[in-house]
């Protein structure tokens, strides 16, 4: 953590039990430990923080990309929905000089996981026209 070798911790060493004295040295030993752990513990709360962060900021980068898939999903299926209605709108057009039209009964869409495909079924009625 400090890059100190083996010399430079002897000096410290030597130097320290000349400054304290045999005397305070235990409780200078103490105090050291006691602030290393400390240190120590602060720094692994700020490393847990600087995670949880970084979890954060990648959930929502994942929250934005998705929400960007379901709004061109979004898009897709209205783009699928004005179809079928202009297609029901020319069979209408189309169904004036015929006696029986076809009319939907029910639309089905089916989406798969991957949200890249869409497939409807159109279960059609046929009605006699009406004058």
């Amino acid at each position: 953590m400090f890059n100190v070798g083996l010399g430079e911790l002897l000096v410290f060493i030597i130097i320290t039990v000349i400054i304290l004295g045999p005397t305070r040295l235990p409780e200078g030993i103490r105090m050291f430990l006691n602030s290393y752990r400390k240190l120590k513990l602060m720094m692994m709360n700020v490393q847990n923080d600087i995670d949880k962060e970084l979890k954060l900021f990648e959930l929502q980068s994942q929250l934005q990309e998705e929400m960007q898939k379901i709004k061109e999903l979004e898009d897709k299926l209205h783009d699928r929905f004005q179809s079928i209605e202009e297609f029901i709108k020319h069979q209408k057009n189309d169904s004036e000089n015929i006696d029986f039209i076809y009319t939907p009964l029910e639309i089905n869409i089916y989406a798969p996981t991957n949200y890249h495909l869409f497939f409807y079924k159109i279960n059609l009625q046929k009605v006699k026209k009406v004058a």
